[in-house]
């Protein structure tokens, strides 16, 4: 089994702690992940920003801004559901990048 190196293009790896132990590697992920989640928050509020104006329109269309309403509109109450789990989504997302910032800087 010594040989197959050779025909699959392969070699043994050398060592993955060195590559594991290696603090800038630690960095460099900790800031991709820190972008990252950024890039999230704002791609979730720019979702809630456009459910806002969806409901506006919804409710403009029904003529009923009343949510206690009956004939408020299913469609704007899914709307809304959507809407508050992106805010907590949202949330989370920010107290996530909070603590990564914070463990960044000790």
């Amino acid at each position: 089994m010594q040989g197959f190196g050779y025909y699959f293009g392969t070699v043994r790896p050398v060592s993955r702690r060195a590559y594991r132990k290696d603090p800038a590697r630690s960095i460099d992920a900790q800031h991709t992940q820190v972008l990252t989640i950024q890039a999230l928050i704002a791609e979730v509020d720019h979702s809630i920003k456009a459910l806002d104006r969806s409901i506006e329109i919804e409710q403009e269309r029904a003529g009923l801004p009343e949510r206690s309403h009956y004939a408020y509109p299913m469609t704007a109450r899914a709307m809304e559901t959507r809407r508050d789990n992106l805010k907590i989504t949202k949330d989370a997302l920010a107290n996530r990048l909070s603590s990564l910032l914070d463990s960044s800087l000790a």
